[in-house]
């Protein structure tokens, strides 16, 4: 799942509130539509794709008369732990990293179970452009839940 999807999806994991699901976020998710986040002028610099200012207006519209914390369009101000399982596959270069690495963050600091992956210089649209397969190779990779680690593949 690209941005919007993962947004969508996680919107839609917190309103089934069903633990036993697997709450597959996907790749690069939009978490968090007021990018006010410090870090995002780095991130901003290094994605070819998005931009902050795009991001920002085209969340203002996402929005329309809901508060743009309001976790229905910014998941990430919502209650985690509700959701279950999380998956992240994420690009260093990637805009959306910022709000990527919040997601871990908050998921270490209430014990929720997270399948987080960072792939190196890696920006939003390679895992929809990537002809050799290195991003497939990665998000088939298994992973250990507890540490965030990827399994070693033999």
């Amino acid at each position: 799942m690209t941005s919007v999807r993962g947004h969508l999806a996680l919107a839609m994991f917190r309103l089934r509130r069903n633990k036993r699901i697997f709450a597959d976020v996907g790749r690069a998710p939009w978490l968090d539509i007021t990018m006010t986040d410090p870090t995002l002028p780095a991130c901003d610099r290094r994605d070819p794709y998005l931009s902050v200012p795009g991001l920002r207006e085209a969340g203002r519209m996402y929005a329309g008369s809901l508060d743009p914390r309001d976790p229905r369009v910014s998941p990430i101000y919502g209650d985690l732990a509700a959701l279950g399982r999380l998956a992240v596959y994420i690009g260093t270069r990637d805009t959306l990293l910022a709000d990527s690495r919040r997601l871990r963050r908050l998921a270490e600091d209430n014990g929720i179970p997270l399948r987080y992956r960072e792939e190196p210089n890696m920006s939003h649209g390679c895992a929809r452009t990537d002809p050799g397969g290195h991003a497939r190779h990665h998000r088939d990779r298994p992973h250990d839940h507890r540490t965030r680690r990827v399994t070693p593949t033999v």
